[in-house]
């Protein structure tokens, strides 16, 4: 993983992106049975500063989306390399009933290129308590909101 980063680095930036392998992703459930996606925090962290950068709030509703991260740019990259990740992935142990379709179903819209579970940098989760590691301190590497495929599969965008 090539590392050179920018302070405030957007994908027009002329630096060296890391590049995210599925390996790189891991998916887990919180304490509640919500999925997450653990990835490394250099990822992260420049996932949640690029997809802030542009936020649209929609007034009124608990709800916004970031800009489009067109086919070819790192984001877009970045994002089709976790969705696959999490489309690949088994479906929690111990799942039954309602629980393992919830998560079967999940699958199945990453299959189509939206994610829907929360995806945080490694310092941010806390395997053992299967929560949060200290979220005031490590907001910076909880991405904010969730990936669709959009334009026919030509651009990501975050909402929700």
């Amino acid at each position: 993983m090539t590392t050179a980063i920018a302070t405030r680095p957007t994908e027009q930036t002329a630096v060296i992106l890391p590049t995210l392998t599925a390996a790189d992703v891991t998916v887990t459930t919180d304490h509640m049975g919500r999925e997450v996606i653990v990835i490394p925090d250099v990822f992260a962290r420049l996932m949640r500063d690029i997809t802030r950068d542009g936020w649209r709030e929609f007034p009124g509703v608990a709800d916004g989306e970031s800009r489009k991260f067109p086919a070819g740019g790192w984001m877009f990259r970045t994002t089709a390399t976790i969705v696959a990740a999490y489309a690949a992935s088994p479906i929690p142990a111990g799942a039954t009933g309602h629980d393992a379709d919830r998560y079967r179903q999940s699958r199945q819209y990453a299959e189509h290129g939206c994610g829907y579970a929360f995806i945080v940098g490694a310092a941010g989760w806390d395997a053992d308590a299967r929560w949060w590691r200290d979220y005031p301190l490590t907001k910076g590497l909880h991405v904010h909101a969730s990936p669709h495929l959009i334009d026919k599969g030509r651009a990501y965008r975050f909402s929700g």
